[in-house]
């Protein structure tokens, strides 16, 4: 007898997993709001066929490198087993299963630490091949797995169109002993579940994977919103992809806009794109910092912005990818850095007034014969010739008559200072004598 008549045979010999009751327990598989619903009513209606009174359905992982418990029936009041198998765990009757495809029995022998059943089958279910799938067992293989207290049904045979564009899914635990005419009709229906449940496991992940990234979205919308800078994400077309909120202040449009906001709005695009035209042309590496001037929309005045670019990556090294650009306001750094400059020109254009002023000073100072000294607004003395350093800068003679002769011209020349100082006039005239103290000469002088 061929493979499939005697799968056929198994399955008519048992009536409750043949014709419209196969169909009806795929379909309300089908229907199961969720994976775990759905296997729990697979295990359930198994258990219930073969009359066990405990079951377990244990899948391959995401990513699959462990077998796991994924839903349980009959453990009422008792907690259920926590089981997590590495897949490449050979020694391990329940991998054994999975990876082969064929049903193992065990008499009284532990399927995994802790299991609390008694004799126990593992009936295998698999799933749609996918990248990363475990790789299923040869017959050859088979053969060298050892299990003690198990043994590995191959007398029901696996029909090979069921091995092919299919990999190992899980198992179903049943603590019971199945004969081989029930054994092919249970696998017969696992066979077809199997799929149908690794559907809705597929299903359930991208529905989660869709939520994380709407999350991360979110999030990351949120985030460059926030930021005060306008960043700009373009694809290899230069055409915008993704903008933040302040970004398309600058660079987006309503109906409901003025026509002087909607004409900002188009130079903005217009000396964006030119200015990404420019970098692509000018730049080879596809990174750097220029500056880029732009409108105010709502103000009318002019914005500089230096645009920091950087690629994100293409699919290649021969093909650009998109690129961020973002773009930094330095409209108020450049005004206060132009008027730092024109303060620097001024105080240029000062040093070189003071120092025409002061050549001119000494130019006199050396060039007239009269004694001339120059003060400070507290009435001290600054700045002479030689002519006046004569009369009130002590020497290193150390005379003591001369000292004298140079403090009492210091007195007399700081005593009419301070009266002018403190007096309303712009100009004082005033006689005085003073000595020169090398000879004791008085010497009559007008201030």
């Amino acid at each position: 007898m061929s493979d499939s008549k005697r799968e056929t045979a198994a399955v008519a010999a048992s009536p409750q997993l043949s014709g419209e009751k196969l169909a009806n327990l795929l379909s309300a598989i089908s229907e199961a709001p969720d994976f775990v619903t759905g296997a729990t009513f697979m295990i359930a209606q198994l258990a219930d066929i073969l009359g066990a009174r405990r079951a377990l359905a244990i899948t391959v992982d995401s990513p699959p490198r462990r077998l796991i418990a994924s839903a349980a029936v009959g453990f009422e009041g008792e907690p259920v087993p926590s089981i997590a198998i590495p897949i490449d765990d050979l020694s391990s009757p329940i991998v054994v299963s999975a990876l082969s495809l064929h049903a193992v029995s065990c008499d009284g022998a532990p399927a995994h630490g802790g299991l609390p059943f008694g004799d126990w089958t593992a009936i295998p279910f698999p799933q749609p091949q996918f990248r990363g799938a475990p790789r299923v067992l040869t017959d050859a293989e088979l053969t060298l797995v050892q299990l003690d207290g198990c043994r590995v049904r191959t007398a029901t045979t696996v029909d090979r169109r069921r091995k092919l564009g299919h990999a190992p899914g899980g198992v179903v635990l049943i603590e019971a002993s199945v004969d081989d005419d029930m054994l092919g009709a249970v696998l017969h229906a696992a066979s077809l579940a199997g799929p149908v449940l690794a559907r809705m496991a597929a299903v359930e992940e991208f529905r989660l994977s869709t939520g994380r990234l709407d999350q991360q979205r979110e999030m990351l919308s949120a985030i460059i919103n926030s930021l005060p800078d306008p960043i700009v994400i373009i694809n290899a077309s230069h055409d915008i992809v993704v903008q933040n909120s302040r970004a398309e202040h600058l660079l987006s449009s309503g109906d409901k806009d003025s026509e002087g906001r909607r004409r900002a709005v188009e130079i903005n695009n217009l000396l964006f794109t030119s200015h990404l035209s420019k970098a692509a042309m000018g730049s080879s590496e596809g990174s750097g910092s220029r500056e880029l001037n732009l409108v105010d929309p709502d103000e009318g005045t002019d914005l500089l912005f230096e645009v920091l670019t950087h690629e994100l990556g293409g699919a290649d090294d021969v093909q650009a990818g998109p690129t961020v650009s973002v773009l930094r306001d330095v409209t108020d750094l450049r005004r206060a850095a132009n008027e730092l400059e024109r303060q620097v020109q001024r105080v240029r254009l000062a040093e070189i007034d003071a120092k025409r002023e002061r050549d001119r000073l000494n130019l006199i100072l050396e060039n007239v014969a009269d004694p001339i000294l120059v003060t400070d607004d507290r009435s001290n003395i600054i700045l002479m010739n030689k002519e006046a350093e004569q009369l009130f800068e002590a020497d290193d003679s150390g005379r003591w008559e001369r000292a004298q002769l140079v403090q009492a011209n210091d007195t007399k020349f700081t005593t009419f200072i301070s009266d002018f100082t403190i007096s309303p006039a712009l100009a004082r005239r005033e006689q005085m004598k003073l000595q020169i103290p090398d000879t004791g000469v008085e010497l009559p002088v007008t201030t």
